[in-house]
């Protein structure tokens, strides 16, 4: 039997390859005689950097460029193939990780220093971007990426807007003839971690994402009407939708802007990352997938990592594994497609857990599911 173990990362406790190595310590200390082999892996979120440099051998680079909410920050970002392609994750500069939960503004955040990211991988002479749009700390519907890359954001004076998600309401004209010519050849490929619009069924990515980026209940509503704004500039001045499309609302609604103000293209991070892992070619080798991450909620089965790894196993009849810190109520096994029950770490949260307590009780979950296969192939033998 040869097992493939390929999870996402535990957000903010481990890394996808410290989750796959904890999964392989506790499968090989179950009584199953099996080998093994780990492709850890990303969907745009964090650790989309280092899945990519890691295992398509390219190289960090590390700027410093402007923080979520304006102080310098410190961002990584990789270099493939010969240098000519970059891989970014808007969670480095303009992450909701990269300031503590008490000074989390989305009214100021900006993803300015993303744009400057893209701004250095163009000025080594990358040919094609991938930008990774998990994990961020805004809703600024991407104007400060698109401020940096020379598009202008004016007010009804002729101002420029303040950056941040409490400026949108007073947007009044876009200006985009002095954007960076490099980046408007298609050369631009958003990694979006889920499959959203901006609105949807009544609700919209405010509400969804707000709370958790710091926006109180009087600001989702000043948001949602700044979202209002800038979806109907866009429409005066490029002819765009951007409400209802279905990578729209990935990072605070800055896939939607990306893609109508410079043409970015707008794809699903897992199955790109897969392809360019060659996953297909893993996965002709093996006999069982085990994934998982951190939390299993319904954004997961909206495109999120174990959902793309399931799907593309389906595709040779290879049964999936998964091994989570938190299952939400309402989640089960028959909505991911998995081939039995999720395996869910003890006490049922990893958001309060440091990392060793962490990886040991991935070994200990990881354990119980290597026995749980023995147990089933006992008993077809039989």
């Amino acid at each position: 039997m040869r097992i493939l173990i390929s999870p996402d990362s535990y957000r903010g406790v481990l890394s996808s390859g410290a989750v796959a190595n904890a999964m392989e310590e506790g499968l090989k200390r179950s009584r199953l005689s099996a080998s093994f082999v780990k492709q850890p892996v990303a969907d745009g979120g964090e650790g989309t950097v280092d899945t990519l440099v890691e295992h398509l051998q390219g190289r960090f680079v590390t700027s410093t460029v402007t923080g979520l909410l304006g102080d310098p920050i410190e961002a990584k970002w990789g270099l493939l193939f010969d240098d000519t392609i970059a891989v970014i994750e808007i969670s480095a500069a303009s992450g909701v990780e990269t300031v503590p939960a008490y000074r989390r503004d989305p009214m100021l955040a900006t993803t300015y220093g993303t744009g400057e990211l893209i701004r250095n991988a163009l000025d080594h002479g990358c040919q094609r971007i991938f930008l990774g749009l998990g994990g961020s700390g805004t809703i600024d519907g991407g104007l400060g990426i698109l401020e940096a890359l020379g598009v202008r954001f004016q007010d009804a004076d002729g101002k420029l807007l303040p950056r941040g998600g409490g400026a949108l309401a007073k947007l009044e004209t876009i200006e985009a003839t002095g954007v960076d010519p490099r980046i408007c050849n298609g050369a631009l490929t958003v990694l979006c971690d889920i499959e959203i619009p901006i609105f949807f069924d009544g609700t919209s990515i405010i509400r969804m994402f707000g709370p958790q980026k710091g926006a109180s209940v009087d600001e989702i509503a000043q948001l949602e009407l700044g979202f209002e704004r800038l979806s109907s500039v866009i429409k005066d001045h490029f002819g765009s939708m951007i409400g209802e499309e279905l990578y729209g609302g990935a990072a605070g609604g800055a896939a939607g802007s990306l893609r109508a103000l410079i043409g970015a293209r707008l794809v699903s991070g897992i199955d790109t990352i897969l392809s360019l892992l060659r996953f297909d070619e893993l996965l002709r080798t093996v006999d069982i997938v085990v994934t998982g991450e951190g939390r299993i909620d319904r954004q997961t089965l909206r495109g999120k990592a174990p959902v793309g790894v399931i799907g593309a196993a389906k595709k040779f009849d290879i049964p999936v594994y998964c091994v989570t810190g938190t299952l939400a109520d309402g989640v089960n096994s028959d909505d991911l497609g998995c081939s039995a029950p999720i395996f869910e770490l003890p006490d049922n949260n990893t958001g309060s857990f440091d990392p060793e307590t962490s990886y040991a009780q991935i070994v200990q979950t990881a354990e119980k599911l290597g026995n749980t296969l023995l147990h089933n192939a006992t008993a077809r033998a039989y």
